[in-house]
């Protein structure tokens, strides 16, 4: 039988060339093993007929294929492996979210550095996205941000990456979730709930490509829905969801109404949540200075109001961090909390800590934005972002601060 060189070209999910693959195959005309070269090559010299070759890497899912040589090639034989599936995490690795943004710069192909904001990851192209995933895992973080739907274009500032809406293409969303969670990542999934809804449809506000709150209760199945089963893995394992940032406490509210049905509709949402998804996990971000929802000690009993969350996200005031917006807040939601040195001593000596672990186990919270809205306007510096490290760290040494020092 004639025997013909056969060259053997590995590659990853994004066609690039992917070496230290093993092959092994089995046939009639004898069994034969190999690793393929830092390019991803490997070229066999081999009889015509059958083989049954299995390609495998360690963090790539095994690939086997059924060969029947009878030709002499024309071309290379191309095998494309992707990224194997994580291990379902614990639900505390999920829930305690640790993602960068202010005060980190990405390398992207598509537009060079750009400042993190967050949700850009799912706006990237998948190759640019995997590039950011490892990025910031370098950095230590564990999440990054995927939004269904939103943009940061404002008439004082553009962000240098579009925004993607995804509410209509819940299959892509969930193969871009995909992808960022084989590159080893958590997710931080916002709904585009903030605010109210158009009562026309549509966005509510068409800057930021968001839909609100009646367009969420009345999508979030279908949102959901895409997710649990997609290529026989639950994604939303991996997946801490929030309703929207930081317009839906304050912003889930009618001018004018009376009562205020605020939180009543945060509580409800959560409620709706926890009747789809019963183990999933769910968090909510208030705006500077609002602790959700008003009744400070009840609020965040175990099985209070607001049990259907687990993990508390805070917004302060990126032009005052020394502030009653920040005081006030941390003092209340984490311990220990170490007063700062500038903290007058009358204020607020024995703020009370009203966060309790919920009815699924512990509760997170997450010093989560602080100067994102600066750091994307290139208005400060890593030292400045270095300076609010120190500050929040010292007062606050067992919450969860969404930066790193550099």
């Amino acid at each position: 039988m004639p025997d013909n060189l056969y060259p053997i070209q590995t590659l990853d999910q994004l066609s690039q060339p992917l070496g230290g693959v093993s092959i092994n195959a089995t046939s009639p005309n004898g069994d034969w093993n190999a690793i393929t070269n830092a390019c991803g090559s490997f070229i066999p010299f081999l009889t015509h007929g059958k083989y049954h070759v299995v390609f495998s890497k360690n963090g790539y899912q095994t690939r086997e294929l059924d060969w029947d040589l009878s030709n002499a090639p024309t071309a290379p034989i191309y095998v494309g492996l992707t990224s194997a599936f994580p291990a379902y995490p614990t639900r505390e690795q999920v829930c305690n979210i640790f993602v960068g943004f202010q005060g980190i710069t990405i390398l992207t192909k598509q537009y060079g550095f750009i400042p993190a904001f967050g949700p850009e990851c799912g706006w990237l192209n998948d190759e640019d996205c995997i590039s950011y995933c490892q990025q910031m895992k370098k950095f230590g973080f564990t999440h990054v941000e995927f939004d269904i739907s939103g943009r940061y274009d404002e008439p004082s500032y553009q962000y240098p990456v579009p925004g993607i809406d995804y509410s209509n293409n819940l299959i892509n969303a969930a193969r871009r979730c995909e992808l960022i969670i084989q590159q080893g990542m958590f997710i931080k999934f916002s709904l585009a709930g903030d605010g109210m809804s158009n009562p026309n449809g549509g966005y509510n506000d068409p800057n930021g490509w968001t839909y609100g709150y009646e367009w969420l209760t009345a999508n979030l199945v279908r949102i959901l829905s895409s997710l649990i089963n997609y290529n026989g893995h639950d994604l939303t394992r991996f997946i801490i969801f929030v309703p929207g940032y930081d317009n839906v406490f304050y912003g889930w509210s009618i001018p004018n109404e009376v009562p205020d049905l605020q939180p009543t509709r945060v509580i409800n949402f959560g409620k709706l949540f926890r009747s789809l998804l019963p183990s999933g996990n769910l968090g909510l971000e208030h705006s500077t200075g609002k602790i959700p929802v008003g009744e400070s000690g009840i609020d965040w009993t175990t099985n209070g109001p607001l049990d259907a969350y687990d993990t508390c996200l805070s917004e302060y005031d990126p032009f005052n961090l020394h502030s009653d917006n920040t005081w006030q807040i941390v003092g209340r939601l984490t311990r220990p909390y170490n007063r700062p040195t500038d903290q007058p001593a009358h204020d607020d000596p024995n703020p009370p800590y009203i966060i309790e672990s919920c009815s699924r186990g512990a509760r997170f919270y997450i010093m989560y934005e602080l100067l994102t809205y600066l750091w994307v306007r290139g208005k400060v510096n890593i030292q400045d972002c270095n300076n609010a490290f120190d500050y929040f760290t010292a007062m606050a040494p067992n919450a969860t601060l969404c930066m790193v020092r550099q």
